[in-house]
C-alpha cells in the first residue's frame, strides 16, 4: 500500500487547508496510508485529528536555508517509508526542497492553491521550484501562470481538477433556513463573498459594489477570516469604508466556517 504525506505550516484558516485535509480523507478512502506534517493548534491538526488522520506536528521551519528542519523532516519520511510528498503552500517550498536534495527517493510536488502574485523568476526560486518532480494546478490559466512568472519546465507542470463531495451538499438549509440562523432578514437579497479577508480575494471591489447599488435592500456577507498574523490593515481598510459610506447595515461579516453549503 503507498504512502502519501501531505505537507503544509500554515497556521490559518481557509480553503488551502480545507482542500488539503478533504484531500487526505479522499486519498485514506481510497486505501492509500496518509501522513499529514503540520504544526501544533493549526486547523490542519485540529480536523485531522477529527477525521482520524494520522498527523504529526514539528516546529515551524525558518523562512531561508533551515537545513536542520529539512533534515528532521527527511527523517520522518525515511521512518515512515514514505515516498511521495504533496506540499500545499509557497512558503514551505523552500525547507522541502532541501529535503528533496537529502533524499532522491522521494517524488515531491507541490500543488499550487494560490496565485503567486508576481514574478518568480530569480535563482533562488528557480533552484527551490526545479527541486519539485510535478508542480499541480487546478486551471488552465495557471499554467499559464506558472510559465510565465517561473522557470519551471511547461512539461512537468499538471492540470488535476478539484473534485466536489456531492453528499455534502445533500439535506443542506433552506435558503430561508439559512438567512434565519445568520439573523438575516429573509427579504433581503444576498450576495456573498467568501475567503480569507486578504487584497487578492477583492473584499474592497465588493463594497465599492454595493455602495454604488441603488438598490438599499442588497446585503453583503463577507465570510472568511484574516491572514494569521497579516491582514490587519486590509481589514481595518474595509471597516473605514463601510463607516465612511453608512454600510453597517448593508454588510454583514461572518468568521471562518467549514459549513459553507449552510450559508
Amino acid at each position: 500500500m503507498q504512502r502519501i504525506s501531505f505537507y503544509c505550516t500554515s497556521p490559518s484558516r481557509g480553503g488551502l487547508e480545507l482542500n488539503l485535509i478533504n484531500l487526505a480523507i479522499e486519498f485514506k478512502s481510497k486505501g492509500y496510508e496518509i501522513l499529514i506534517i503540520t504544526i501544533q493548534n493549526s486547523m490542519i491538526y485540529e480536523l485531522a485529528m477529527q477525521n482520524s488522520l494520522t498527523v504529526v506536528c514539528i516546529k515551524k521551519p525558518g523562512k531561508y536555508f533551515d537545513v536542520l528542519s529539512a533534515y528532521q523532516i527527511n527523517t520522518l519520511l525515511t521512518i515512515n517509508n514514505i515516498k511521495h510528498l504533496l506540499v500545499f503552500s509557497n512558503r514551505d517550498t523552500n525547507c522541502i526542497s532541501l529535503v528533496k536534495l537529502m533524499s532522491r527517493n522521494i517524488k515531491c510536488y507541490f500543488h499550487q492553491n494560490l496565485q503567486l502574485g508576481g514574478k518568480r523568476q530569480d535563482f533562488l526560486h528557480t533552484f527551490r521550484y526545479k527541486q519539485f518532480d510535478n508542480w499541480i494546478v487546478p486551471t488552465t490559466k495557471l499554467i499559464q501562470e506558472v510559465s510565465e512568472l517561473t522557470h519551471y519546465p511547461k512539461d512537468r507542470i499538471k492540470k488535476i481538477f478539484y473534485g466536489i463531495n456531492h453528499q455534502r451538499f445533500i439535506n443542506m438549509l433552506t435558503k430561508e433556513e439559512a438567512k434565519q440562523n445568520l439573523q438575516i432578514c429573509n427579504k433581503q437579497f444576498v450576495v456573498g463573498i467568501i475567503g480569507r479577508i486578504d487584497y487578492q480575494k477583492g473584499q474592497m471591489v465588493a463594497l465599492e459594489a454595493i455602495n454604488k447599488m441603488k438598490n438599499k435592500n442588497i446585503l453583503l456577507l463577507i465570510v472568511g477570516e484574516q491572514t494569521i498574523n497579516e491582514g490587519k490593515e486590509y481589514y481595518q481598510e474595509l471597516l473605514d469604508f463601510i463607516e465612511k459610506n453608512n454600510l453597517t447595515n448593508r454588510v454583514k461579516f461572518i468568521d471562518f466556517r467549514t459549513d459553507i453549503g449552510n450559508i
